[in-house]
């Protein structure tokens, strides 16, 4: 059996930070990020921003591998503070959240690839230690 490569409207919609190249067209480094704001009374999040940079070729003799490091802030409602509190669950100390993620992916070959990741967050509850999350993926395309 054959099987037909994607072609582009079959793919995924693009993530800037995994695939910088669906962003930014092609070969070389590019920035990125988002930020939203929402009202407090009505969004248990008020405050999101991320920035990061990502591209392919940080090693001269690996030009295929891709790269990406991003940095995310996450501020909660006060209003969802409050509310937490009458329910019982005590939120006047929560606190923003930051994460990090930096990720490397090897391309030994068009159909194989083997990424290492690592996040860092430092969660909005004090009591929560900061979580450090290593993976590696492999992926076997077909």
């Amino acid at each position: 059996m054959h099987a037909e490569p994607l072609r582009d409207h079959d793919r995924p919609p693009c993530d800037p930070f995994r695939h910088p190249r669906c962003l930014f067209g092609g070969d070389g480094w590019g920035f990125f990020g988002q930020a939203s704001f929402a009202d407090k009374a009505t969004s248990p999040i008020t405050t999101f921003f991320n920035a990061g940079l990502g591209g392919n070729g940080l090693l001269p003799e690996r030009p295929s591998d891709e790269f990406g490091i991003s940095y995310a802030y996450t501020d909660l409602s006060e209003d969802l503070k409050d509310n937490l509190n009458l329910a019982g669950v005590d939120a006047r100390r929560l606190r923003v959240e930051h994460q990090l993620e930096a990720f490397y992916n090897v391309h030994f070959a068009r159909w194989f690839e083997v990424t290492g990741d690592l996040q860092i967050v430092r969660p909005n509850r004090p009591a929560a230690e900061i979580a450090v999350v290593p993976a590696v993926r492999l992926r076997f395309g077909f």
